[in-house]
């Protein structure tokens, strides 16, 4: 349990706080999240004490209710600080596209806003009129914009609702005397409520000028009082977030730095969005970025567009100023594109919607392309529409998330034992090449009911758990503070040329998401990356895309990381020769104190190591590591792996591949047909020649030190360390191992040289990351530790048979890995990259039987339904008899349901020992 805190204190006890309060129904704005307990953390915590002692301090009896009590929603989306954030708390960025829907005189009924939905946009400002400007425009009601609004919901895309009778019309009352009657009339109020929990209304588009006003401060001032007023009348019956443009049309972003906390400070629900509109051909608003996010300023950008009108001779002249430097029309003065705003935009977590998707008078901006006459979709615009869709780095397929909010309402709600994220806070590299980031906090209840935390970033910087080692339950920490590379889970990839190896973790992340599945019981972490090879010298601009996944799921004790290295959309812009250029992996890849040490210095040395490959098992069998250490080379294995523990306190870690046999995995350039099929006390071709992998002239018992098939803490003793080889090690580094041109080479031999393989195209694989014990106390069970135990689950998993299948089907093919658009052969359904069978199901149902091999037990089998089109929880039987579901730690399965994927995920709470017959129906 996180220790007692008070006014004052700070860290990441008062990061869970903030965010656990955040969670609960309140009449207090929410918190920021800053890790900070300050007097408005002081009220929560004192409101929340309400039937308590309300003395203000978080002892254990709070935390107690805090951390067991039921999250309550809220009705709206909410702004915190500088971020906007679901009725459940979670952050939202704003990713989206502005659509002039009235300027389409096709709707109602046609809204284009199908095609919209296909950029991956989260978001959608609308055009909206009270009275439209040209009479003979075809009718709407309000009835239209409500169903508009549904459509929004359907498509999981944020509404924000805009007025545009205002547009650049200077005097700010108008907002007052002409909108807001409309904004607070009956029928709107009910339409508006009826949408509550994720729309955002947007006042008046473009309303009011200061910069272009003879008296600039007394304009800004006419302009902060009418709004004001606005917000006053809006807040008596609306309460989801308020947008609010700059003046001069948008573009004044620094008046929201001057007035801006002014009027947050008015609003009563403290629930405004200040949007700036960058038509910056003539105005240097990027300075003002930085100022407005170090005052913690709830900056929007509600238009980004590639170019700019001006007014001529009175007349519009559209497309009048080039915005993306292309150099077709005139230069902005201060040299402004949107492709930088974007990248600033990015790196700030700061929201923005591109003007326009369609129609729009100057062509060059309408990101969607029509047939004349016709509402057939024919593509995106080149270059805009391409560029804000599918650029890798800022483009909405790869930066735009749809938010969870449009999961309410299903019936498949959370239980006592559901998945729960939190704000993390940020965290700091100790070997300081990654930059600070934030992370987030994934608790998952294992199969003792007892909860583990993943702090998740673009990595894993620390990782929370507890065991019991057959006399006691034991409670461990493993921090990144430790020798070797800090933090675990990054990707790396040397190959056979030179020395380039870039630490993936240097890598800036293109999206990191955590989704947590309804029911709350499976839940993925997804880091996507472009590995950079050029941030290291060598690496000739070769730039593969990377997609890591990490998995858990209640009632399982170890998460899998999975990832696939996209080689069939990397940059090589030198056409370097991946035949010759040979690249191999070896993530997951990093340092954790594993042994729970605070600190590297304090942390114990290690005691040995083990691997696996397809077929044989290495192990060390003295007390510590050193290059002395004697060790077996000859022990049946089946199961790829790698494992270290230390010399004193009962601690392993290991990473377990979840499939079985696989001749692709592991290094075999050393040890096959030397050390592999022997012991240390043997005699074996090359025994204690080094020479062959370079200046090693030193003879000593352990396989080379450059040749081992999977890395860990070899290359402590590298030949330029001058490190004795009788000393040990305290380095806790633990990765993976694969041949040279397993990525990209048209082939490659497998570890035994018995067959070639391909290294091109999607390249997955999937391991469980164990950290446990070493041993177990148990004189009357199975004394194994946890990489053990996981080794012979997965054989298990992998040997298991699914048959007799009624009312549906096996799935015979799947993605090989995340985001892979290759596919591989499943057999029995079994998927590695997440451990878990799958099916489909034929009108939401499926049955079958399920057996484990002949002297295997499979413990809390994952079964993955696909095609389960209904919202609602299954009925499942098991022999027969009926499962209770989602009602707590002995329920007898755990359902979670992914609507994007119509896809139901079911754990079976049971240790499958024979033939079951399972049944799963909605």
């Amino acid at each position: 349990m996180p220790g007692r805190l008070r006014l004052g204190a700070n860290g990441q006890d008062v990061v869970l706080l903030q965010s656990r309060l955040n969670g609960l129904p309140s009449v207090l704005p929410l918190l920021a999240v800053d890790g900070d307990f300050g007097p408005k953390t002081l009220r929560r915590v004192k409101e929340f004490q309400a039937a308590m002692l309300a003395d203000g301090v978080v002892d254990p009896g709070t935390w107690s209710k805090l951390l067991d009590g039921e999250r309550a929603p809220r009705e709206t989306l909410q702004v915190e600080g500088r971020h906007l954030r679901d009725p459940q708390g979670h952050r939202i960025i704003l990713r989206g596209i502005n659509l002039p829907l009235l300027d389409d005189w096709t709707f109602p009924p046609d809204s284009k806003l199908a095609d919209l939905e296909q950029t991956g946009a989260n978001a959608v400002r609308i055009q909206w009129y009270i009275d439209y400007p040209q009479r003979n425009r075809p009718a709407y009601t309000s009835a239209d914009l409500d169903a508009f609004l549904t459509q929004c919901k359907s498509n999981r895309m944020i509404p924000i609702l805009g007025l545009w009778d205002a547009t650049c019309n200077s005097e700010p009352t108008v907002v007052n005397t002409r909108l807001i009657p409309w904004w607070t009339s009956d029928e709107v109020v009910s339409i508006l409520n009826k949408h509550r929990q994720y729309l955002i209304i947007n006042l008046a588009n473009e309303l009011g000028f200061y910069r272009w006003k003879v008296a600039p401060p007394a304009a800004l001032d006419e302009f902060k009082d009418a709004y004001k007023t606005a917000i006053t009348s809006i807040r008596e019956k609306l309460h989801m977030p308020v947008m609010i443009d700059a003046p001069d049309c948008g573009t004044s972003i620094d008046a929201w730095v001057t007035i801006g906390q002014e009027l947050i400070d008015h609003d009563p629900d403290h629930n405004l969005l200040l949007s700036v509109h960058s038509y910056w051909a003539a105005h240097d608003g990027m300075p003002h970025i930085e100022s407005a996010v170090a005052a913690n300023l709830p900056i929007v950008f509600g238009e980004v567009a590639n170019k700019q009108d001006e007014e001529v001779e009175g007349k519009t002249q559209h497309c009048f100023y080039d915005l993306d430097g292309l150099g077709q029309n005139q230069p902005p003065q201060f040299g402004f594109t949107y492709q930088d705003l974007l990248r600033t935009l990015k790196t700030h977590d700061i929201g923005w919607l591109a003007w326009s998707w369609w129609p729009d008078g100057c062509q060059s901006r309408n990101m969607g392309l029509y047939t004349p006459g016709s509402s057939q979709f024919k593509g995106l615009s080149e270059p805009f529409g391409d560029d804000i869709v599918n650029n890798p780095d800022h483009g909405l397929k790869v930066d735009a998330e749809r938010s969870s909010v449009f999961n309410q309402g299903v019936d498949i709600s959370n239980s006592a034992n559901s998945i729960t994220t939190a704000e993390g806070g940020t965290r700091h590299d100790p070997e300081e090449l990654a930059p600070d980031r934030q992370v987030d906090l994934v608790t998952w209840k294992d199969a003792r009911n007892a909860d583990r935390t993943l702090h998740l970033g673009a990595y894993l910087y620390q990782y929370d758990f507890s065991f019991n080692d057959g006399q006691q339950v034991i409670t461990r920490s493993a921090n990144d503070d430790a020798f070797g590379h800090p933090g675990f889970g990054y990707v790396v990839s040397h190959n056979n040329q030179n020395g380039n190896s870039p630490l993936g973790k240097v890598v800036p992340p293109t999206r990191v998401e955590t989704t947590v599945f309804l029911g709350g019981h499976h839940a993925i972490h997804r880091v996507e990356l472009v590995y950079d090879r050029s941030r290291e010298d060598g690496g000739f601009g070769i730039q593969i895309p990377v997609v890591i996944e990490w998995f858990v799921a209640t009632g399982r004790d170890h998460p899998v990381w999975a990832v696939t290295w996209k080689m069939g959309l990397t940059a090589n812009p030198q056409n370097r020769d991946f035949d010759k250029f040979r690249m191999d992996v070896r993530g997951p890849y990093g340092s954790l104190n594993f042994d729970g040490a605070a600190s590297r210095n304090q942390g114990d040395a290690i005691g040995g190591v083990a691997w696996g490959d397809f077929g044989l098992k290495f192990t060390t069998t003295d007390a510590q590591l050193t290059l002395r250490s004697q060790w077996t080379y000859n022990t049946p294995n089946a199961v790829c792996f790698t494992q270290a523990w230390t010399a004193n306190e009962n601690a392993e870690m290991g990473i377990v591949q979840t499939r079985v046999a696989d001749k692709e995995m592991g290094n075999p350039d050393r040890v096959v047909g030397r050390e592999r099929g022997h012991t240390s006390a043997e005699d074996f071709p090359d025994r204690g020649n080094c020479t062959l992998l370079g200046s090693d002239n030193r003879h000593y018992s352990l396989p080379c030190i450059s040749g081992w098939p999977y890395q860990l803490m070899n290359f402590d003793w590298d030949p330029g360390s001058s490190k004795p080889a009788a000393e040990a090690t305290g380095t806790k580094l633990i990765a993976w191992g694969s041949p040279y041109g397993w990525l990209g080479a048209p082939a490659f031999d497998v570890f035994d040289g018995s067959a070639s393989a391909d290294g091109r195209d999607d390249r997955s694989y999937a391991t469980f990351i164990v950290l446990g014990p070493r041993f177990r106390f148990a004189p009357e069970g199975d004394p194994a530790g946890d990489v053990a135990t996981t080794l012979k689950e997965v054989e298990a998993l992998n040997a298991a048979t699914l048959g007799d299948v009624l009312s549906g089907s096996l799935v015979t093919e799947l993605a090989r890995g995340p985001g892979a658009s290759h596919l591989k052969s499943l057999t029995q359904g079994y998927n590695d990259t997440y451990a878990a069978y799958y099916l489909r199901a034929s009108d939401n149902q499926v049955a079958f039987s399920f057996t484990p091999a002949i002297d295997t037990v499979v413990k809390n089998p994952i079964f993955v339904v696909q095609d389960y089109t209904t919202q609602e929880l299954p009925d499942i039987t098991v022999d027969g008899n009926p499962l209770s579901v989602n009602s707590g730690a002995d329920a007898g399965a755990f359902v979670s349901l992914n609507p994007a994927t119509h896809e139901l995920w079911v754990t079976l709470n049971a240790t499958i020992q024979g033939p079951t017959g399972i049944q799963i129906r909605a």
